[in-house]
């Protein structure tokens, strides 16, 4: 990050709302591939201290890559869970 600029400014991030942006902002992209998703949850707090455009990349890169590498009409699960200490 140094080297390119780029600055990291930690902060609190809702891992369900984000999640949920994503993927309404995939749903045509989706359509268009006919894939089934699926978002489930287990638990209640789902906030980590991070960045949200960089988690943001992480999860569109994540769901982007199983359309690209799945069979036809791909099946994605996403899962939240709150365990303890970990998410």
């Amino acid at each position: 990050f140094e080297n390119k600029g780029v600055s990291f400014e930690p902060e609190p991030v809702d891992l369900d709302r984000l999640i949920g942006q994503i993927l309404g902002s995939m749903k045509l992209l989706f359509e268009k591939h006919k894939a089934q998703v699926s978002f489930e949850k287990k638990g209640s707090h789902f906030v980590v201290h991070g960045g949200t455009l960089h988690l943001t990349n992480v999860i569109y890169n994540l769901l982007d890559n199983a359309l690209k590498y799945s069979p036809d009409e791909p099946r994605i699960e996403v899962q939240l869970n709150d365990r303890e200490n970990q998410i």
